[in-house]
């Protein structure tokens, strides 16, 4: 259920977990960090806007790339 709500997580290598969630789902990862044996330390988080970042749309091709002699 937590990783399929989760936006992503990492673990640094001083062994801290890094979490992104939604707002929302608080109550969730709280549970999931304590479960873990971690400790809640809201004062260690950081909000921000939710952005995808991915590969760009490719630009489209003229015509003439769709040639036997451009491929």
């Amino acid at each position: 259920m937590v990783a399929e709500r989760l936006g992503g997580g990492s673990f640094t290598e001083s062994g801290d977990l890094i979490l992104v969630a939604d707002r929302t789902d608080e109550t969730l990862i709280r549970n999931f960090v304590t479960d873990l044996g971690g400790t809640w330390d809201a004062s260690q988080f950081r909000y921000g806007d939710r952005e995808f970042v991915g590969q760009p749309e490719p630009t489209p091709c003229p015509a003439r790339c769709d040639t036997p002699a451009a491929r």
